[in-house]
């Protein structure tokens, strides 16, 4: 839900110009940092330099519409339509986070008509050009059962790895499988249980994440730490930095900084950039001889890991 109020979106834009609103949850931002305060007085001429400028000047107009106008549809109402028109030439450009927004604004019906299938269109593009929030957008709407023609049966396991498949670049950015219904929570938990125990990498970070967070059904601490290592051995990325947190802080595990340190590695030889502060920081708090341990440890797991 985008911010209701131009007051407040003005105070957060004040302490960081590259917050935005609706992206996945714990998804890192992308975007350019757009400075659009300047264009509130301004904006027809920052439109003219933009219509020949790069991808991430027509991104930030686009934004500006997105984000400021679209609080103040009294004063223009196509803010959206806009928006849409800016962030669809930038992604011609090349720029992915562009892109995510067109298939956000498909998706959500904003300044446009709401089109799955156009949406699913453009979260594609957006994560072939890299673009990680649009792995899980994918598997959102594919979990959802809209933007794919009904080709898969839900609580299928061929509809399960599909989604693992489709996500595949979102790296674990949170669950993949979220969509519990009150009604049928335990045999949702259960299907999810077998598409773990199946081998399904994604299914097995998802169940680890719901032994870790589902107080009311089935928070296990030490379930969620096994099945993230197992996640993790088979090659889920964001389940690599996860253990390897499990490790420096003790939780559901016993406390081991050479393991830890040696999953940080693994995770960021693996591309996860978060996990590099991480370990770089466990590190003050490691032993040179401990350190030492953890590279040699972390050349081994290399070779098991997939």
């Amino acid at each position: 839900m985008r911010i209701g109020s131009l007051f407040i979106f003005i105070a957060i834009v004040a302490t960081t110009t590259s917050a935005y609103s609706d992206h996945i949850d714990g998804a890192p931002p992308t975007a350019p940092k757009c400075n659009i305060l300047q264009y509130r007085n301004s904006i027809a001429e920052f439109e003219r330099q933009a219509t020949n400028g790069s991808a991430e000047q027509m991104y930030c107009i686009g934004y500006y519409h997105y984000i400021v106008a679209g609080n103040k549809k009294a004063v223009d109402p196509d803010s959206d339509r806009h928006a849409l028109k800016w962030f669809k030439k930038s992604a011609k450009l090349g720029l992915a986070d562009a892109a995510y927004r067109v298939g956000e604004m498909y998706m959500k019906g904003f300044g446009v008509s709401r089109d799955y299938e156009l949406a699913v269109e453009w979260f594609l593009k957006s994560s072939q050009m890299g673009d990680h929030n649009s792995g899980a957008s994918i598997a959102d709407l594919f979990f959802k059962g809209k933007g794919f023609h009904g080709r898969y049966t839900p609580y299928s396991p061929e509809w399960y790895r599909e989604a693992g498949k489709l996500s595949k670049r979102a790296s674990g950015f949170g669950p993949i499988f979220t969509h519990y219904g009150k009604k049928n929570e335990n045999r949702q938990f259960e299907f999810l249980k077998n598409s773990a125990k199946a081998g399904i990498v994604t299914a097995q970070h998802d169940l680890a994440y719901y032994y870790d967070t589902h107080d009311k059904l089935v928070k296990n601490e030490m379930n969620a730490a096994k099945w993230y290592e197992i996640a993790a051995r088979n090659g889920h990325l964001w389940a690599k930095s996860v253990i390897a947190t499990r490790y420096a802080e003790g939780d559901g595990i016993q406390k081991n900084f050479v393991l830890a340190y040696a999953w940080y590695n693994v995770a960021v030889v693996g591309g996860e950039n978060l996990s590099k502060a991480w370990r770089d920081k466990l590190e003050q708090k490691m032993t040179p001889s401990q350190i030492e341990e953890a590279q040699k440890l972390t050349l081994r797991l290399l070779d098991q890991v997939k």
